[in-house]
């Protein structure tokens, strides 16, 4: 998906919804525009196998997308998704990836599908700066300082949540870039 395809019938809404997908425990945030962090969790399937896993996982994406909802203008319009590490193969085996695109997938397409919403990718690396100001951060450094920042986010939580919030904080950035773009664009004209 090009870019300019996600913004086509992107209106600004004051939520912004992110997702970190994975089979053991995929995790989800919405922040505000303003950088608030709204509600998050992490959605953990336990020992459901198979397409039941990923039934489970992608239905609680839906009812956690339906809970973001307050008011109707605050509906989110896109959500963001990391992108898939593709060097991952070579520590897990090749498995793992496939496994990963096929639950992103999977998510991706029930958003659309049930919800009209479409998915900006978000590269890890972009995630970790946003929330760290370093994309070579640890897994650790970056829930470390959205603990900091967020202290609803305690130490009992899982990481899977920090990562959904900077997927979302990375999601807010990428906003306010495309939104500065389409100005200067509209101003050359």
């Amino acid at each position: 998906m090009k870019t300019s395809d996600a913004r086509t019938d992107f209106t600004l809404t004051n939520h912004i919804f992110g997702i970190d997908p994975s089979l053991r425990s995929t995790g989800w945030a919405v922040v505000s525009q303003i950088g608030a962090l709204v509600d998050f969790g992490a959605i953990v399937p336990g020992d459901r196998r198979g397409v039941d896993r990923w039934e489970y996982i992608v239905d609680n994406i839906l009812i956690a997308w339906a809970k973001s909802v307050i008011l109707p203008d605050e509906t989110p319009r896109l959500a963001f998704i990391e992108n898939y590490p593709m060097g991952i193969g070579r520590f897990f085996g090749a498995g793992r990836i496939f496994d990963l695109a096929e639950i992103g997938g999977v998510i991706k397409y029930r958003l659309w599908k049930d919800l009209g919403v479409r998915t900006v990718p978000i590269a890890t690396q972009t995630a970790k700066k946003a929330a760290t100001g370093s994309g070579r951060a640890t897994k650790e450094q970056v829930s470390e300082t959205l603990r900091k920042v967020f202290p609803a986010l305690t130490t009992g939580r899982k990481m899977d949540e920090t990562d959904a919030v900077a997927i979302a904080l990375a999601g807010r950035n990428w906003i306010r870039v495309e939104d500065n773009v389409k100005t200067v664009w509209e101003e050359r004209r």
